[in-house]
């Protein structure tokens, strides 16, 4: 996050309100450039998104990123497995499930409940490298895929 805005400060004298400096300019490009990448999905498409994706997703890693006003960015696991993502539509909550490499019967499930917008970068063509789901109360949990390299072929 780029930071919480500063309070004027005197220039050669003069206080000015609207002075940027060129890190929150480039922050405010960032968060612009993110934004235009994501893709919306309509909440009607949630589940069949989720079930679709979950059969196609393979070996992936995944990194669980929350983000919200009262406790700023946390990670909550990080380059874990991803053994499912589901939307639960009767009970509005999008499961996030992750293990350890090579134990894959204990893990942890993230849940988001009552979504309100999830988005997803990419296309319909191609797997997403990023989900961002923001809940009812504002609070955004963001998963990061990474693709595990596969071995070489002897």
């Amino acid at each position: 996050m780029c930071g919480k805005p500063r309070r004027a400060r005197p220039v050669d004298g003069v206080y000015t309100r609207n002075r940027r400096t060129w890190a929150s300019l480039a922050c405010e490009y960032d968060q612009r450039a993110m934004a235009s990448d994501m893709q919306e999905l309509p909440s009607e498409g949630w589940r069949t998104y989720f079930d679709r994706l979950s059969r196609e997703l393979g070996a992936v890693d995944a990194t669980v990123e929350v983000e919200g006003s009262d406790l700023g960015a946390q990670v909550e696991a990080e380059r874990l497995v991803l053994t499912g993502i589901s939307y639960d539509d009767r009970d509005d909550v999008l499961a996030i499930s992750l293990a350890e490499p090579g134990d894959l019967r204990d893990g942890i499930e993230h849940m988001v409940q009552q979504p309100r917008r999830i988005a997803v970068d990419g296309t319909e063509a191609a797997l997403p490298t990023t989900i961002e789901a923001e809940d009812a109360d504002g609070q955004i949990t963001r998963v990061e895929l990474h693709a595990v390299p596969e071995l070489p072929e002897q």
